[in-house]
């Protein structure tokens, strides 16, 4: 009787695992969308090239981190270089200084930044000892 309640027991794991890994997948979902919807705008793409400050006076304001729920955005180049950081608290609606961490983490890891995936975003979670937060890369 005591395997069967483990078998069960096992499958209600499994059931709850899967649950929480659709509930994390679905709330990843848009961030790949909207680093999608940037990397493929030809003016993001012309920032890269030529540093225009009018895109980010125009594009990259305090209402940009509010309505996308973001805390930080960075533009870097496939080599790691960041061209562009910024941070903000959207849910005090103030800026904030922008994680060292997390620039040391996007300028070491150039392999998710120059690493093509066909049509397929890379989005996941980060844990580093003092932040989390979701990486949704796009080359």
């Amino acid at each position: 009787m005591l395997d069967g309640f483990l078998d069960l027991e096992q499958q209600r794991s499994g059931v709850n695992v899967q649950r929480v890994y659709s509930a994390i997948t679905d709330e990843l979902k848009p961030f790949g969308n909207t680093t999608s919807d940037w990397a493929y705008w030809d003016d993001t793409y012309a920032y890269a090239q030529n540093n225009n400050q009018d895109f980010i006076s125009a594009n990259i304001v305090p209402s940009t981190f509010i309505r996308l729920r973001l805390n930080f955005i960075v533009i870097a180049n496939a080599s790691g270089q960041i061209i562009f950081s910024r941070a903000f608290d959207w849910q005090s609606e103030k800026p904030v200084d922008f994680p060292d961490n997390v620039r040391k983490f996007v300028t070491g890891n150039t392999t998710i930044l120059s690493t093509p995936v066909a049509d397929r975003q890379v989005t996941g979670i980060v844990a580093l000892p003092e932040i989390a937060f979701i990486a949704a890369p796009h080359q």
